[in-house]
């Protein structure tokens, strides 16, 4: 759907396992990984401050949370199948290692929220309603920013996604 997605915007498009992301692919192209800091080293490279990031108990931690969010975000299971029912999604928009191009980091606390951060980006409605999201905070809207994403999730499946909240990211240069 990525690809797709791009190639739909005219872009050139080359995809690579994470563990064959160099430094100079970091430092030179536009990336999108997928996948958080446990199965992508690449994710956790800052040259910005992130309020959102991979917790120790596959979670997602909030180190800056506004009214009403939470400090923390775990994924629920079915207390009699053990089921995944709930999982979270995040997508980071940040600078590269060059600070010239974009990294775009989809990650989940389980496969799926990191498949529903995907199947978001992919949809017009969507991202139509990103697009309002992200204009209501800033006017042009923000170049790096955050995507907490909640995820009902049917047998393996990701089902309904919504947003919970967006943060504009700022860089530490």
């Amino acid at each position: 759907r990525l690809t797709s997605l791009v190639k739909g915007l005219g872009k050139n498009v080359m995809l690579k396992q994470s563990r064959t992301v160099s430094a100079e692919d970091m430092k030179n192209h536009n990336v999108i990984l997928l996948g958080s800091v446990w199965v992508n080293e690449w994710s956790g490279k800052d040259l910005i401050n992130e309020d959102f990031g991979s917790g120790a108990s596959a979670t997602i931690v909030n180190h800056n949370p506004l009214p009403g969010e939470e400090r923390e975000y775990w994924a629920k299971f079915d207390g009699e199948t053990g089921r995944l029912i709930e999982d979270y999604g995040l997508i980071t928009i940040k600078p590269n290692i060059s600070e010239k191009n974009t990294v775009m980091v989809l990650a989940g606390t389980h496969s799926e929220g990191t498949e529903a951060a995907a199947e978001f980006l992919t949809s017009e409605e969507h991202l139509a309603n990103l697009n309002q999201r992200l204009l209501s905070l800033k006017r042009p809207s923000p170049k790096h920013f955050q995507v907490l994403l909640k995820v009902k999730v049917d047998n393996g499946i990701p089902t309904i996604i919504s947003i919970v909240t967006v943060h504009e990211l700022h860089s530490d240069r």
